[in-house]
């Protein structure tokens, strides 16, 4: 059977989420300059899925191995590497959940209060 380009058309690039995402791709392009067929690509500084705009001081021109190779990667930002697991005791559960629940209480997200209490734990059996 027969590729038929144009109900494939009309079923994935002409829905208005496909003409809006190129419609957003192009204006972002015509903000930097680039003209059709320029081979390099619009790259967001702070990425749109954290939070970055499509004002023109967080657009760049890269070329697209540069754009692929960064991804969604924040600038200035290490990679995280893998962290060494912390050997955790009955005891060091339950002050974790005392110190989860204090910093909870002070405003801070349940995520915050476990980075913070596990740094705090991780400095406690160091020093």
């Amino acid at each position: 059977m027969p590729r038929n380009y144009k109900r494939e058309y009309e079923k994935f690039h002409s829905s208005r989420k496909a003409k809006d995402g190129r419609n957003a791709s192009n204006k972002a392009r015509r903000k930097l300059g680039l003209k059709k067929g320029d081979p390099r690509e619009v790259d967001h500084i702070v990425p749109k899925s954290k939070g970055g705009g499509n004002g023109e001081k967080n657009l760049r021109a890269v070329s697209r191995d540069t754009n692929r190779q960064k991804g969604a990667d924040m600038p200035g930002k290490k990679k995280k590497g893998k962290r060494r697991k912390l050997p955790m005791t009955t005891e060091d559960r339950v002050w974790i959940g005392k110190k989860m629940k204090k910093l909870m209480k002070e405003g801070k997200s349940k995520g915050q209060a476990l980075a913070i209490a596990l740094s705090m734990l991780r400095e406690k059996k160091q020093g």
